[in-house]
C-alpha cells in the first residue's frame, strides 16, 4: 500500500543522511517514524528503491512452455481444448498459464486463411 502523503522528498533526505542529530530528534522535527529515519540515515542515495521483485518465478518451465507451443502450432486446438489436451502431462498447467504462454509465442490467434479452411465443409 503507497502512502497518501510523502513526508520525505529526495532534498529532507539529503539533509537527514548528512545530519548529526539523533534519529529520534530528527524524526520529530520531521514528522516522521524514527525508523524511517534510520532508513534513510543507512542509505548512499535518495531515491525510492523498486517495490519490483528481483527474479519473477513462473509456473512454468521452460519446456512445459515449449511443450504448449508446439501443441497448438501443430493441432491448431482452442485455448480450452489445448488446456485439456495439455494439463494431462503438466499439472501447472492452468487456462491463464497456458493463455499467457501461447501469447507470448504469439500464436494465440489462429490465422484467417487457416480460419475461413475450418469454415468450409466438404460437399458430398
Amino acid at each position: 500500500m503507497k502512502q497518501k502523503i510523502l513526508k520525505t522528498n529526495q532534498h529532507v533526505r539529503k539533509i537527514m543522511q548528512k545530519s548529526d542529530l539523533p534519529n529520534v530528534e530528527l524524526a520529530n522535527k520531521y514528522s516522521i517514524n524514527v525508523q524511517t529515519v534510520s532508513k534513510w540515515k543507512g542509505r548512499d542515495f535518495t531515491e525510492d528503491k523498486s517495490s519490483r521483485p528481483n527474479t519473477i518465478h513462473y509456473a512454468l518451465s521452460d519446456l512445459d512452455k515449449e511443450l504448449i507451443r508446439v501443441a497448438r502450432t501443430l493441432t491448431r486446438m482452442e485455448l480450452d481444448d489445448l488446456v485439456d489436451c495439455v494439463s494431462q502431462n503438466i499439472p501447472k498447467a492452468k487456462r491463464s498459464n497456458v493463455y499467457r504462454t501461447i501469447r507470448a509465442f504469439g500464436i494465440s490467434q489462429v490465422p484467417q486463411e487457416q480460419k475461413e479452411k475450418a469454415k468450409t465443409f466438404k460437399e458430398y
